[in-house]
């Protein structure tokens, strides 16, 4: 199997512009800034993520996906904002064939509740064609989905977790083709998402 690469380029981190690949600029992040702090030499070969990211303008605090690798090498993986028809994030090319929704606990319960309607709708439409690949990614555990207060134990939602996982289950066999995954916190859930962008980006590389 040939794996996709990213391309190498050189990265300044002592300026604020950042690198450039394939004719992009990138911005270093802080996390990505006090990395290259501990390396010598005021450049540093990283490997550019052969894809860019979109996440939805409606994300109020998005996915940075710093700390992904590709192989053994840090990887920079440029992401772009963008109005996605449904869902929270999706590579640039394919918005319409993947796509991923991001839930944190407090936004599952108020989606399932008060934004049903709306979040039911969506879900049935990345059901269908063309959609290859959808998911909801949950930043919880299913221990946590049950009980919330083993997340936050300030937790004042008075919502049964009972009718949530029920309402997840009946939906899950309704839209049989969108997979509910309960990654446990929110950087394994972003860790996930760069994961099941990867591996549908390869596979398309691959033709398959």
């Amino acid at each position: 199997m040939t794996e996709a690469r990213g391309s190498t380029f050189d990265f300044d981190f002592s300026e604020s512009r950042g690198g450039t690949a394939n004719g992009r600029r990138y911005a270093p992040s802080p996390a990505t800034r006090k990395r290259a702090a501990a390396l010598p030499g005021a450049f540093r070969k990283m490997e550019v993520c052969p894809f860019t990211i979109l996440y939805d303008s409606s994300e109020g605090l998005p996915y940075t996906f710093d700390e992904m690798k590709w192989g053994r090498k840090p990887l920079v993986v440029p992401t772009e904002k963008f109005n996605i028809l449904w869902g929270d994030y999706s590579i640039q090319g394919f918005d319409r064939t993947i796509s991923i929704e991001r839930k944190s606990l407090g936004d599952l319960y108020g989606t399932l509740t008060r934004g049903r309607n709306r979040f039911r709708n969506e879900i049935a439409a990345l059901n269908e064609s063309p959609y290859e690949y959808a998911a909801v990614v949950v930043e919880a555990s299913w221990v946590e989905i049950c009980d919330p207060t083993k997340q936050d134990p300030g937790w004042t939602n008075r919502t049964n977790p009972e009718s949530i996982m029920g309402t997840i289950v009946k939906w899950g066999q309704k839209y049989p083709n969108v997979r509910w995954e309960a990654a446990g916190s929110r950087r394994e859930a972003e860790v996930w998402v760069f994961q099941k962008l990867r591996e549908f980006f390869e596979e398309k590389q691959r033709g398959t």
